[in-house]
């Protein structure tokens, strides 16, 4: 919704599915296959937007 938050959105996302895959596979069991695809399209995501993710983090 917001264009300029997207990047760090993915980035979020992308530590929710890893976090979700990891509970997946060592507390449910089960295929991760559909988590780990919505992870590497999240992931995917954040890298594309790296440069505004960056802009947004304060400078040392």
């Amino acid at each position: 919704m917001i264009p300029r938050l997207a990047g760090l959105a993915a980035l979020a996302l992308t530590a929710l599915w890893l976090v979700a895959i990891a509970t997946h596979v060592f507390l449910i069991g089960g295929n991760p296959a559909p988590a780990v695809a919505l992870l590497l399209l999240r992931a995917g995501l954040a890298w594309a937007r790296w440069d505004r993710i960056r802009e947004l983090l304060p400078s040392r």
